[in-house]
């Protein structure tokens, strides 16, 4: 029988962004994913990203939760680097406007 291992400190995933200006919508470019282990939610984890599939639009998420939609994924690919997301800010909720406005001061 497999036993967890106890997690004593908080996790903290960090998503390098890059904010885009321009016509139309405010845009973001972001890695993703780089393919290195993950410790958290149920055990340690690697994504395989050789032969990783996407739909062609979808969903941002502020801290991975379903209701807390930042803006949508326009196009997207994978590297030697990674899982590389280029996207829009949404226009209507609270977590985009709140997002997009500390990207824009720096953070």
């Amino acid at each position: 029988m497999k036993t967890k291992k106890a997690r004593n400190s908080p996790v903290q995933l960090a998503c390098p962004v890059m904010m885009q200006e321009g016509e139309g919508r405010p845009g973001f470019a972001m890695l993703g994913y780089t393919g290195a282990p993950i410790t958290c939610f149920w055990d340690d984890f690697i994504i395989d990203l050789n032969g990783m599939t996407a739909a062609d639009r979808f969903a941002i998420l502020r801290q991975h939760e379903h209701d807390r939609i930042v803006g949508v994924a326009t196009s997207w690919n994978v590297d030697a680097e990674g899982f590389h997301v280029l996207g829009e800010f949404s226009e209507v909720t609270e977590d985009a406007r709140e997002v997009l406005a500390l990207g824009r001061e720096g953070y």
